[in-house]
């Protein structure tokens, strides 16, 4: 069975708030009731999806690397609607916790802390984690929400032009493609 979606995780959280509102506020917990009631609606309003932004037909994003960044900013993109695409010169996604494979290579901030906003991992094995469980989070992350179709790997930036009268770049990579 595969997992619930973002409506029945809103309808379930907003089930179990008003049980829990009506079951403390029967029981004379009134104040106690409104705070978690309020509390449940700030979180509710959070599981809301964002609404598309309307863009020029000719609007599209170019994103310069498919490490942790770039992929939050190819989710957000999908998020808005965004056309996107990532520009990775690597083989593969994951910037530096690709790139870095020497012995020992780990995080050096706290594992519960380097997870995205919108996916946290609460399964880190270890409280600073090693390259290779952060470059499977990553992986799962760029999956999950869409990022690997719009990653275009062994592409070198070789010029970035600002035009001023269209105000728009031209990337050119180095097979030449813009």
């Amino acid at each position: 069975m595969g997992e619930p979606s973002d409506d029945q995780d809103a309808i379930l959280s907003l089930f179990c708030s008003l049980t829990a509102f009506l079951l403390l506020v029967g029981n004379g917990w009134n104040i106690l009731g409104f705070l978690l009631f309020t509390c449940s609606l700030y979180f509710l309003n959070k599981l809301r999806k964002q609404a598309k932004v309307n863009v020029p037909d000719d609007f599209q994003v170019i994103i310069i690397g498919a490490g942790v960044s770039g992929i939050c900013m190819g989710k957000k993109l999908n998020d808005l609607g965004i056309r996107y695409t990532i520009l990775e010169k690597a083989p593969a996604l994951g910037g530096t916790w690709w790139e870095n494979t020497y012995p020992g290579a780990a995080c050096d901030v706290p594992s519960h802390l380097y997870s995205y906003s919108f996916y946290q991992n609460p399964n880190w094995s270890r409280a600073f984690s090693h390259q290779k469980e952060i470059l499977r989070y990553l992986q799962d992350t760029a999956s999950r929400f869409g990022v690997y179709p719009h990653i275009r790997f062994g592409q070198r930036i070789k010029l970035n032009t600002w035009d001023t009268s269209s105000n728009k770049w031209t990337v050119e990579t180095n097979g030449g493609e813009k």
